[in-house]
């Protein structure tokens, strides 16, 4: 499904990236379609809308299922401890060609690597990287491509929010804070080691489901075939609940946005519709 970007409660503001997998769009939404439900909401959103420069069948749905993964494993480490700041922004919905996720305001390119007046060397000490990095990283999820590749001392797809810390950052005082937002999940950025997750998934059930909702965790379970197995190898009735699950996350993360004072009525809006779009 091409989305129409001209309706008047999607537009599209300027190019906010390119790279060798995808360009990406900044829009201001009120309108999120994807898998389960088209949402309508009250209140606008700014979103990166990422589509990949070779088009594939499902492309945008696949992406976003990656990222819906990613996103409900913080959670859970969050939930658990593992780290405190949230730096996965949320995913809100697809199209075919692409997805759409919250979009993170400051910039990259901040140096992994400060040089000082003698030459000598020291590494930029990025709150919870290491925590965040190695956390996924039990799970199968590996961010590699974090450095520029013109230099591999300056940083890519991190985004850091507070300028006024990247001023003050030197030999110094080489160090910044947790206030950053890690971006695009694409398969050439973010591999995601299919057998090594699955496993994950496994042997922390319980803790998962306690700490997410046993709804939660079906849907990653499923999510996690479909990108591994692809639609075509899935039972009908899995594409189905994934279908519905998915639908469910994304009126969840949603919700937030479709209030008017103090309402809390969702659907008052009529902001909800049945999606047209299909994954199978």
């Amino acid at each position: 499904m091409e989305e129409r970007i001209d309706d008047k409660s999607v537009k599209r503001i300027r190019e906010a990236g390119f790279g060798s997998e995808a360009i990406v769009y900044l829009e201001q939404r009120n309108s999120f379609p994807g898998i389960g439900w088209n949402i309508y909401t009250t209140q606008g959103l700014g979103c990166a809308n990422r589509e990949d420069h070779n088009y594939s069948k499902h492309i945008g749905h696949h992406n976003f299922l990656r990222h819906s993964i990613i996103k409900k494993l913080e959670d859970y480490f969050v939930q658990q401890d593992k780290y405190h700041i949230a730096h996965i922004p949320r995913p809100l919905g697809s199209t075919d060609r692409g997805y759409i996720y919250e979009f993170v305001e400051g910039s990259e390119g901040f140096p992994w690597v400060l040089v000082g007046r003698d030459g000598e060397k020291i590494k930029t000490q990025l709150e919870e990287w290491n925590i965040f990095s190695g956390a996924f990283a039990t799970a199968g999820v590996d961010f590699h491509e974090v450095t520029d590749v013109d230099s591999q001392d300056v940083s890519k797809n991190v985004i850091f929010s507070h300028r006024h810390e990247l001023d003050k950052l030197d030999y110094e005082n080489p160090s910044l804070s947790s206030l950053w937002a890690k971006i695009d999940f694409g398969s050439r950025s973010t591999t995601i080691n299919s057998e090594k997750l699955e496993k994950f998934l496994a042997e922390n059930k319980e803790k998962l489901i306690i700490t997410l909702s046993s709804q939660r965790y079906e849907f990653l379970r499923l999510a996690l075939e479909y990108i591994k197995e692809g639609p075509q190898n899935m039972d009908r009735i899995d594409i189905g609940k994934l279908e519905i699950l998915a639908g469910d996350f994304r009126i969840s993360t949603l919700s937030h946005l479709n209030r008017r004072g103090f309402s809390s009525d969702f659907s008052k809006k009529c902001g909800i519709y049945p999606s047209t779009q299909r994954i199978d």
